[in-house]
């Protein structure tokens, strides 16, 4: 079929950065989608929370998500739509279903999508600060159930078909080479705490699991993509979206998004997780916390920014050892 528009092109990250949430950048496109596929009209549109690649959600029913080249946007529109083909398998799991995808534009001007069912409600973000700890406590044991059965899934090594998510000693051993490197250039930690992550992070053998230890991993599980809505005064969460940052690997890499950018460092909200979750899936005592602080560490993003901006004083910590208790400890 030959596109009838040609989608739009980004010289810069800056540039495309406002892009996100320009509703009507993207209506033509999310027109030609629709009609491509007999999805009916737009009727009303508005933006998704901003967030990687833009999202546009058609009333209450459909969502549309394209993804472009920036931030390797061919390669996640291709693993979300292996990932709502796995997820098939578990029907228990809260999550869209995938409905069509496709491209528009080619060359620079390619565009991959992604239409799928639309979750009600609104995200975790939006409501966190104002609902009781006993409602945060409720989010953290609904999280819980989702990550338990997203774990237990077990696609074949390779069923994701992305070879550099899928072999998780790579990234492991990838990650700790260059781990002083990034965080340098990030310049989010102390120096003197920099000079120290050689001797703080887990032994590479000991990050180095068996593949049938390996876990899929939704790999953000941040507080706008847990969505919810409020009935009779309780906030209620729904389901979860946004997986084009699964991988397959250690369960306890989950952890590092889910804590720190979605229960925002309450350690309460943690401790719930992984009593819900069940205890003995996780290391226990001073092994949780190492083993959580090297993959904090290791983490892809530079998380620590947000922990700091809202520990300003954790900056202060006089070792890694430290810090990861700080963040880590959950029976402290």
């Amino acid at each position: 079929m030959m596109n009838r528009l040609t989608p739009p092109r980004f010289d810069t990250v800056s540039a495309y950065g406002p892009s996100l949430t320009d509703v009507e950048l993207w209506r033509p496109l999310v027109v030609e989608v629709l009609e491509r596929h007999g999805l009916g009209d737009v009727q009303e549109l508005r933006a998704g929370t901003a967030g990687t690649f833009p999202t546009m959600l058609v009333a209450d029913r459909l969502v549309v998500k394209f993804f472009g080249s920036y931030f390797d946007g061919f390669a996640c529109a291709q693993t979300e739509r292996e990932l709502y083909r796995l997820l098939r398998q578990d029907p228990e799991i809260p999550a869209p279903v995938i409905i069509a995808s496709g491209s528009l534009g080619d060359g620079d001007g390619k565009w991959d999508y992604i239409v799928s069912s639309q979750l009600s409600g609104t995200s975790y973000l939006t409501v966190r600060d104002r609902i009781t700890d006993a409602n945060q406590r409720d989010v953290a044991h609904f999280v819980a159930d989702v990550a338990r059965r997203l774990h237990a899934l077990r696609p074949e090594v390779g069923n994701l078909r992305l070879p550099e998510r899928d072999d998780w000693d790579a990234f492991v051993r990838r990650q700790a080479e260059t781990c002083q490197e990034r965080h340098r250039a990030w310049g989010t930690l102390p120096d003197r705490l920099i000079d120290g992550i050689n001797e703080c992070l887990s032994p590479i053998d000991a990050m180095v699991i068996p593949v049938d230890r390996w876990s899929l991993l939704h790999g953000d599980l941040t507080a706008d993509h847990i969505l919810g809505e409020w009935r009779d005064g309780w906030w209620t969460p729904t389901g979860v979206i946004d997986f084009g940052d699964a991988r397959i690997g250690d369960r306890m890499y989950e952890l590092v998004s889910l804590h720190i950018e979605c229960f925002d460092g309450d350690k309460g909200m943690l401790r719930a997780f992984l009593d819900h979750y069940g205890r003995e899936a996780w290391p226990s005592g001073s092994c949780f916390a190492h083993r959580a602080m090297s993959m904090t560490l290791l983490h892809e993003f530079d998380v620590l920014k947000t922990v700091f901006d809202r520990y300003p004083d954790a900056r202060d910590a006089p070792s890694l050892d430290a810090l990861a208790a700080f963040l880590w400890d959950v029976d402290a």
